[in-house]
Order: structure tokens, then C-alpha cells, then sequence
């Protein structure tokens, strides 16, 4: 039986979508800290890529 056209793109969307959702750095993978703007919004930034 063949897979489905398509079906792998689903799940790989979803590991995409998983790894964005991650508290770690893309560029270095330290772990992201929350941080506060000047107008108070909250953010996750990397301490190291400042």
C-alpha cells in the first residue's frame, strides 16, 4: 500500500511548528529568557545574542 500524497507534509509541518514553539535560541541554542520592552510587552530573547 502507498502512503498518502501529502501525508508526510503534515507531519513534518508539525515537527516544524514544534521546534518554532521552543524556548531555545535558533541561532546558538542557549535557552531563551523572558524579557520586558519599553512599552512592557513580554518577549523571549537570547541572552547570549543580544
Amino acid at each position: 500500500m502507498q502512503p498518502t500524497p501529502g501525508a508526510d507534509d503534515d507531519r513534518a509541518e508539525a515537527a516544524k511548528s514544534d521546534r518554532d514553539d521552543s524556548k531555545t535560541c535558533s541561532e546558538c541554542g542557549a535557552a531563551l529568557e523572558w524579557s520586558l520592552d519599553i512599552d512592557g510587552v513580554q518577549h523571549l530573547e537570547c541572552p547570549n545574542c543580544e
